[in-house]
């Protein structure tokens, strides 16, 4: 930019930002990069920004050498996909239980506080078919009569995976 009366070009420099979102330098210079927000937490950030003159002012001129400007950023919120605050579950019985055995319950938790999703559960994996996980409350029961000998059964393990899934868009899901 060419400084009025003098046709020289003007440098600013030495911007500094200021408030809890406040972006980090980042490289090459004059760039800056922002954290990661939540607008779970934080909808707007309000930014002080200041810069200041690097060249000298030419005489005369009664302006300060810095300025500064606030900035409100607003946060758009995005569908984020549930999460199950305990990542795994390890179930213990004896073989041979009827059908409809409940085990365990799985509970999701949408971070999207502020809309109005419903979380549905299902199976990823379950490859002998013995579990049953209801869609709406996240119940998991016997679907079949589990056998301790079967070619499922790894180490006196067998394995399934589950996934909570909301009604957002885009849709979000996540496994344990």
């Amino acid at each position: 930019m060419a400084s009025p009366g003098t046709g020289q070009a003007g440098r600013a420099g030495s911007a500094h930002w200021a408030g809890p979102a406040a972006p980090r330098p980042a490289h090459p210079p004059g760039r800056l990069s922002l954290q990661a927000v939540d607008y779970e937490l934080n909808r707007a950030f309000m930014l002080t920004v200041m810069v200041s003159n690097q060249a000298p002012l030419a005489s005369g001129i009664q302006m300060s050498f810095q300025s500064t400007a606030g900035v409100t950023i607003s946060v758009v919120d995005i569908n984020e996909a549930p999460y199950f605050p305990s990542n795994h579950k390890l179930v213990r019985l004896e073989e041979g239980v009827p059908t409809g055995t409940v085990l365990t319950t799985f509970s999701a938790v949408d971070p999207d506080r502020f809309m109005q999703q419903a979380v549905r559960y299902s199976k990823l994996s379950d490859p002998a078919n013995w579990l049953h996980i209801n869609a709406t409350n996240g119940q998991i029961s016997t679907a079949a009569v589990l056998d301790r000998e079967s070619l499922y059964i790894r180490n006196n393990v067998y394995e399934a995976t589950f996934l909570a899934a909301d009604n957002g868009a885009p849709g979000g899901r996540g496994a344990p």
